[in-house]
């Protein structure tokens, strides 16, 4: 027999290998429980709709006006974007701008009005000086530390600066596999509008291997599930187990201080206060501590994401007009102390 066939020959043996391994592991992943990747069902419906946009540095804005939105056929509320681009502060009338409030969904408010949300209580808390709402829906640090750095080259130097820190930001900074899919996925599977929105965004992160250097992910290349995940299991095992090694070695705890550190840095060479909220309850009690050994100030607000009577569960995991206000009086009491003369 010659060596080319003798090739083909064992090349064609573990194709047929392979081709009866992939149904015995499918069947085996069904026997214990396994399946195909299922989409948690959550809708949203915008009006108008395009109430968010692409952004080429932050990958979301804000864009202009006032639009009703209401998550899952259930909740409902009403948001005023400003003509820079902000959540609308109710009352903030003041011309310098003198308390920024950084951070996610929930610092925007994502599930209740203009008026309910806790940088428009913190106003009503501190009528003398102006609030100022950044929060962007999927925001993480990074997108804060690049605001900051366009806050403190304006005229106007803010005198408190506010990061609204999550766990969720951990994987937003790093834009973990987990982060892209749910982003890219998630987004395109609620509003299926989403994609002509975001055509030409790109995301920042920071990865092990930038060195503390910024990058940018544009928004179609962001994720993209393997072919049959949502109809084999064997294919989401794989994938899932792939995206799994890949967080795995991301040191998101490290990438995270670091940005935050960045940002104390910033406030204090233009002579601002800065303050880290710590939302969730519990908190990662090593990140934590890592804050204070860099000396920077920390407020632990610990506020419970599944609690029913602070958040829009089981409809919407983000905070009632309670939880709210829940969190705006813990942030005053921090930022009274450190308005005092």
């Amino acid at each position: 027999m010659s060596r080319k066939k003798t090739i083909k020959k064992r090349l064609l043996k573990w194709i047929y290998i392979l081709l009866l391994l992939f149904p015995c592991f499918e069947i085996a992943l069904r026997i214990v429980g396994g399946k195909p990747y299922e989409n948690e069902t959550y809708k949203i419906e915008i009006t108008p709709r395009n109430a968010f946009i692409g952004d080429d540095s932050l990958g979301i804005g804000l864009n202009p006006g006032q639009y009703k939105i209401k998550l899952n056929d259930t909740i409902e509320f009403i948001t005023t974007h400003t003509a820079e681009g902000q959540r609308k502060v109710i009352d903030s009338q003041t011309d310098s701008t003198s308390i920024v409030s950084l951070g996610c969904s929930f610092t925007y408010g994502y599930g209740v009005n203009d008026k309910e949300n806790f940088t428009t209580l913190l106003q009503s808390y501190f009528p003398t000086h102006k609030l100022v709402n950044y929060g962007v829906p999927g925001y993480g640090t990074v997108q804060s530390y690049l605001q900051l750095q366009q806050i403190l080259k304006s005229e106007n130097i803010p005198e408190v600066v506010i990061l609204n820190f999550s766990s969720y930001h951990l994987d937003r900074n790093a834009l973990t596999p987990y982060y892209r899919r749910a982003l890219k996925i998630g987004f395109s599977q609620s509003m299926d509008f989403i994609d002509s929105l975001m055509n030409d965004s790109r995301f920042p992160y920071v990865s092990d291997e930038s060195k503390e250097e910024i990058q940018f992910e544009n928004w179609n290349e962001l994720y993209q599930d393997w072919k049959g995940r949502n109809y084999f299991a064997s294919v989401n095992y794989l994938q899932t187990a792939v995206d799994k090694v890949i967080s795995e070695k991301m040191d998101l705890q490290t990438i995270s201080v670091s940005l935050i550190k960045k940002m104390n840095d910033l406030c204090a060479k233009e002579g601002c206060k800065f303050v880290v909220a710590v939302l969730d309850n519990p908190v990662i009690p090593e990140f934590v501590l890592s804050l204070k050994k860099e000396g920077i100030s920390t407020l632990e607000v610990n506020f419970d994401f599944n609690d029913t009577i602070l958040t829009n569960l089981p409809f919407d995991m983000h905070p009632n007009a309670k939880g709210h206000r829940y969190i705006a009086n813990k942030i005053y009491e921090s930022i009274k102390a450190i308005l005092k003369p």
